[in-house]
């Protein structure tokens, strides 16, 4: 977590899971990088890339289908070593 959190990862989410507060996240960190952001209202998750880490198949499923009601983008690797490490490969 020190490590992923130490190249920019911007946040982790605890199971259990539940639809509003991975959305609510979601939106808090886009609020948190948008630096012009002055304007309370929903973040649009709409043409965002999300890396998600999960180890458990339907967790994984769940999780796809809530994003895709958001029209944002998902890739899933099975552990946060390999999410650190695809992480470090994007521009």
């Amino acid at each position: 977590m020190d490590e992923a959190l130490h190249i920019g990862v911007d946040s982790f989410l605890a199971k259990p899971l539940f639809a509003s507060n991975v959305l609510d996240e979601f939106e808090r960190i886009i609020r948190k990088n948008m630096s012009l952001y002055r304007e309370k209202k929903r973040t649009e998750l709409k043409g965002r890339h999300i890396l998600m880490a999960e180890d458990v198949f339907i967790n994984a499923e769940i999780m796809k289908q809530i994003i895709a009601m958001k029209e944002a983008e998902i890739d899933r690797v099975e552990n946060g070593r390999i999410a650190v490490e695809m992480f470090e490969k994007t521009p």
